[in-house]
This record gives structure tokens, C-alpha cells and sequence, in this order.
């Protein structure tokens, strides 16, 4: 039973993660059928026309089969460089985000310790002068 719950988190995980790409791939798979399938019934009928179009009708195959897998590689390392942009913005620093201006935010930034939650609540209902800032 656990092995299956990480199989189906293991798929989730990269259906969430690759899911465009998995479509694409799925869709190009279902094209390239498809171009096989007319090839062999254009192929039989000029077979049973006697028409010598064979060369014409594997090369508009091939180009199309060519042309399908292409575009599959022109996404998917386009995904990957989107990818890593997304990666670069997210290890970006918290400097180069935004100034910070406002005196009150410079002297928190400026504080050795801040005061927990915990530590407010005992000042305000001990009164005791032990938890000061520092």
C-alpha cells in the first residue's frame, strides 16, 4: 500500500511538473500515427492505380514525421529555458527586490534581537523590565 501511494505521488508530482510537455508528447505520438496511417492508404491506392508517386509520398512522409519531432524538440528546450529563468528569479536576493525606507522597518532590520510574540505577552501582563531590546 505505501508503495503505491509513492508511485501515484511520484506521477502527480511530474504530471504537475510536465504536463505540457507530456501533451505534446502524447499529441505528436497520435500525428505520426495518423501520417502512417495515409501513407499506407495512399500507398494502396496508387499501388492499385499503377501510379509511381512512391518517392514523392515517402518523402511528404518522412518530412511530416521530421517536421513533428522537431517542433516536440524546439518546446521542450524551450520549456527548459523557461525553466531555468524561473530558477534564476527564485535564487535572486532580498537587497535587489525593494529599498527599504521607512525608519521604523530600518531600526527592526537594525535590532540584534527581536521580541517573540511570547515575549510581548509576558512584558505587557508581568510588567517585568527583563525582556527589553537589545
Amino acid at each position: 500500500m505505501f508503495g503505491f501511494a509513492l508511485k501515484s505521488t511520484f506521477i502527480y508530482m511530474v504530471w504537475n511538473k510536465f504536463k505540457k510537455q507530456i501533451i505534446t508528447a502524447i499529441i505528436s505520438l497520435i500525428g505520426i500515427v495518423i501520417v502512417f496511417a495515409i501513407y499506407e492508404d495512399i500507398n494502396n491506392i496508387f499501388i492499385q492505380k499503377k501510379i509511381d508517386y512512391i518517392f514523392e509520398l515517402v518523402a511528404a512522409k518522412w518530412f511530416l514525421v521530421c517536421l513533428i519531432i522537431s517542433f516536440n524538440i524546439f518546446s521542450f528546450k524551450k520549456a527548459i529555458k523557461e525553466n531555468k529563468k524561473y530558477e534564476d528569479q527564485d535564487n535572486c536576493s532580498i537587497e535587489g527586490i525593494s529599498t527599504i525606507n521607512t525608519p521604523q522597518h530600518k531600526e527592526i532590520l537594525n535590532k540584534k534581537k527581536l521580541k517573540t510574540k511570547s515575549d510581548v505577552i509576558l512584558q505587557k501582563y508581568l510588567n517585568k523590565e527583563d525582556i527589553k531590546d537589545d
